[in-house]
């Protein structure tokens, strides 16, 4: 998978098999996600050549299936409103999808027209399967996701459909935050450690200069310049392309107040700096489990925040050595300074079924696998169990 899983809190492993030496998303067709709802699965019509339909009827809101290739949700969200001449916010959903994939779910949205949405007319991404409905879609509304992977590499045939045939027959997976939960840098925990601590200034700090798994070199050149004059953010603005825009607002703002760091991040959209202290809870979880896989225990685990209470027992005591080891106490994750962004908390199973997988495709130097998994659970984490993770025999 390219990265170092112990920066994100994941230390081990529960599948002992040998792995296969290969990669995904080698573009975002190798990722196919579809919404599992209880009564079918939103298939990618377009995709996948199949009849789609419009249904007449008129209602407050309109659900719709959204297929889309290589698109972040916010920003499609976006060239949705401005399409159709609305809010973004009219606009709701039952789960965020994979960008680097191609995705389909279902959507609602408020006092907009079938007939409008059905002129809406933007690359890789295709709306249809109108139904008028009374009521919105929100998170969670769906059972799970399933998913058609393609992994690429090279390896004897044989070998590889013994090594899947085994894999197929796990009935669960550890239940670890993936690495997509802590941004393309793998640091939004970093950003929301620091915000737990009180100190903003390092907040901001790690979000504008830290440059692990920054690949762009223009932008990498910013981060390392403002890394070296930190304080001169007026300057800092020159320096930071234009498509660096969430960068942008912070350094805009203390260039006008400097240290005024708790604001400067309250300038960001509020689900981007809410992110930040879910993916520091999940970076912890990912400890826990961790730690629980070695030990061979199960059950729920604390994801931590001001509104639960450690487990009971031999996990409860993993929690605790968690929490101090980050010179942490529960109550930390309400953030006096920075409410909007304080983590309450909830229990997680640290185990998920894997349900449905079986073999579709396996050549020289292709293997497609198709399963399922609830809603919030990881595919990648289960990639990751299956892929090379330098701890396990290759095939």
């Amino acid at each position: 998978m390219g990265i170092d899983l112990t920066r994100i809190g994941i230390l081990r492993h529960s599948y002992k098999g040998p792995y296969l030496k290969g990669i995904i998303k080698e573009k975002p067709e190798d990722f196919i996600v579809e919404e599992v709802w209880e009564d079918k699965i939103i298939e990618a019509k377009h995709f996948r050549g199949l009849e789609t339909k419009n249904i007449e009827g008129k209602a407050d809101y309109v659900h719709f299936t959204l297929e889309k290739t290589d698109w972040d949700m916010n920003k499609i969200l976006k060239y949705l409103a401005n399409s159709v001449g609305t809010s973004k916010k009219r606009f709701s959903y039952a789960g965020t999808k994979d960008k680097v994939a191609l995705t389909a779910q279902r959507l609602s949205v408020w006092h907009v027209s079938p007939e409008r949405l059905a002129k809406v007319n933007i690359g890789d991404c295709y709306l249809y399967d109108f139904e008028p409905s009374d009521k919105e879609l929100a998170l969670g509304d769906h059972i799970g996701n399933r998913f058609t992977i393609i992994i690429r590499g090279e390896w004897e045939v044989s070998k590889a459909k013994k090594i899947l045939n085994a894999f197929s027959k796990i009935k669960a997976v550890p239940n670890f935050f993936g690495p997509q939960r802590f941004g393309t840098r793998l640091n939004s925990h970093l950003v929301g450690k620091a915000m737990l601590k009180g100190d903003f200034e390092e907040a901001v700090k790690v979000y504008l200069t830290d440059t692990y798994n920054e690949n762009n070199i223009k932008t990498r050149e910013a981060r390392e310049w403002m890394g070296k004059h930190w304080g001169e953010f007026k300057e800092g603005l020159k320096q930071y392309p234009e498509n660096m825009r969430y960068e942008l607002t912070l350094l805009h703002h203390l260039s006008i107040h400097p240290n005024d760091y708790a604001n400067a991040l309250r300038h960001l959209p509020r689900g981007l700096f809410k992110i930040f202290v879910h993916a520091y809870q999940g970076f912890l979880f990912n400890q826990v489990v961790s730690e629980a896989i070695k030990q061979g225990i199960e059950g729920d685990a604390s994801l931590f925040g001001y509104g639960v209470s450690l487990s009971e027992g031999k996990l409860g005591k993993i929690e605790n050595k968690v929490l101090k080891q980050e010179g942490l106490e529960l109550e930390d994750f309400r953030i006096k300074s920075l409410p909007e962004a304080s983590g309450k908390g909830i229990k997680r199973n640290m185990f998920i079924p894997l349900k449905g997988a079986h073999i579709l495709e396996v050549t020289e130097n292709l293997a497609k696998i198709q399963f399922s998994l609830p809603s919030g659970a990881y595919a990648s984490v289960v990639l990751l169990e299956l892929l090379n993770n330098g701890k396990k025999k290759e095939a």
